[in-house]
């Protein structure tokens, strides 16, 4: 759960993004805590980056209120080697009549020119790229993730992308094969409504 709260305030459980990125090793040490003891984690924002993720909410929303006709042209097929040797699907989508969905990749944006929407697609992806490797780098033993390369096992680290300071790299093979997803679905015939998440 990823959520905006003010710094100074005291949230049991509650990770700062901004230590996470940074390496920090209390902050890794929180991640496991709290995953053991309750299931779950808040990282707590900050003020730039909860607006990021809201410009990110705002934007596609408007984008997926458009006419079928408007979002179509918003795709492309395209070969991503860390994917496979089969094109894939980047951009607009709808697999059901309740459910749409923007798909892009590192290093193969949304199909839109410099729009606000494809820049705030960019830079939620780089975030919640870097809070997810971050956590998964603890999660896998290493604290200080900044240092992971020296442990020898940097071959399961993740990539952080450009944020918070540089990690051991995997190929660009395998970096690029997460797909980012902003999901949209429909309230018709649905009881309860859900805004664009990711």
């Amino acid at each position: 759960v990823i959520a905006h709260l003010p710094t100074t305030m005291v949230c049991g459980g509650a990770v700062s993004a901004q230590f996470l990125l940074a390496g920090d090793t209390d902050a890794a040490a929180e991640i496991i805590a709290g995953l053991s003891l309750r299931g779950a984690v808040l990282v707590r924002l900050g003020v730039d980056d909860a607006a990021a993720l809201a410009s990110l909410l705002r934007y596609s929303s408007h984008f997926f209120e458009k006419p079928h006709g408007e979002k179509a042209y918003v795709a492309r097929d395209a070969v991503i080697p860390a994917v496979g040797p089969a094109a894939v699907r980047v951009g607009w989508r709808q697999p059901s009549a309740s459910k749409e969905l923007l798909r892009c990749f590192r290093g193969h944006p949304l199909p839109l020119p410099d729009t606000p929407l494809s820049r705030a697609a960019g830079a939620s992806e780089a975030l919640l790229h870097a809070l997810l490797s971050r956590c998964a780098n603890a999660l896998l033993g290493f604290g200080d993730v900044r240092a992971a390369g020296s442990t020898g096992r940097s071959a399961v680290l993740l990539p952080a992308g450009g944020s918070g300071g540089a990690l051991p790299r995997l190929s660009d093979r395998f970096e690029c094969n997460c797909a980012f997803d902003i999901f949209y679905y429909r309230a018709d015939g649905c009881e309860v409504p859900c805004d664009a998440h990711v």
